[in-house]
């Protein structure tokens, strides 16, 4: 998964430079030509979605698919640990990820940044993202994966603590970008591993299928939250982020040996 998620850096790095250097100016023109440029690229990626064929030996499920669903549940069942270590991936991802995310290049023109440098400060994020995918099966070598969780859930509560307190000072804003973009590039690889070792493999489609509807709730239940906070200021919409990672970082992962 590592592997597979640093192709969408190494081409984040050319996008994110173009697109600095083709609305510099931030000119209507400018966005209109990017506007259009994500039309073209969106059609050359729906037209290669149709060359997408399932294998052979696969995709070949002709039962009921209630059944399948049935099977699904009866294997989150069986394991729950499956569901409390997707809660803990979800639950610091949304505030870490999808929440900061959102307003990161707000917070570094606040901090001082010119517009036109945002774009090369991303691509540098996604460079070491880049090497950090990449170094994952490294890490987890000499670190266990459920203490890895724990420790990047950790220092994702940290970092917003960080951001909350400290966001207008440019060089720790960067830094703190640094740390997030390590969390969000290593965490969801090495849950997918672990959740693999097991969840049976004919009903893993389905149960992933299944945790992502929960995933789509706590998306529903947090931003609605944190958008009642957020019209106080970013110190308390940060605060309430890290509180909900909190919470997500410290429910309980314990590993299930594969049956």
């Amino acid at each position: 998964m590592g592997n597979i998620q640093s192709a969408k850096f190494a081409v984040t790095v050319l996008v994110v430079i173009l697109g600095a250097i083709i609305a510099k100016d931030l000119a209507t023109g400018q966005f209109n030509l990017l506007i259009l440029l994500g039309v073209i690229f969106q059609s050359v990626q729906l037209i290669l979605i149709l060359f997408v064929k399932n294998p052979e030996n696969q995709g070949t499920y002709t039962g009921n698919p209630f059944n399948q669903i049935k099977e699904g549940l009866v294997a989150i069942k069986r394991a729950p640990q499956v569901l409390w270590m997707f809660l803990n991936i979800t639950l610091v991802f949304i505030p870490t990820a999808a929440i900061f995310n959102k307003f990161s290049d707000k917070l570094l023109v606040d901090a001082g940044m010119e517009v036109y440098l945002l774009g090369f400060v991303f691509a540098g994020l996604a460079v070491i993202s880049f090497f950090f995918s990449r170094s994952i099966g490294w890490m987890t070598s000499r670190i266990p994966r459920i203490t890895f969780l724990y420790i990047t859930g950790g220092l994702g509560v940290m970092c917003l603590f960080i951001v909350a307190f400290y966001r207008e000072t440019l060089w720790i804003l960067i830094g703190t970008m640094v740390l997030l973009q390590f969390i969000q590039a290593v965490r969801y690889p090495v849950y997918s591993q672990l959740a693999n070792d097991i969840i049976p493999s004919n009903v893993r489609a389905t149960t992933i299928s299944l945790l992502s509807i929960i995933d789509s709730v706590c998306d529903l239940i947090v931003f609605s939250s944190v958008a009642g906070i957020a019209v106080f200021g970013f110190q308390e919409l940060f605060l309430a982020s890290a509180a909900i990672a909190f919470i997500g970082s410290v429910l309980p992962i314990k590993p299930v040996p594969k049956k």
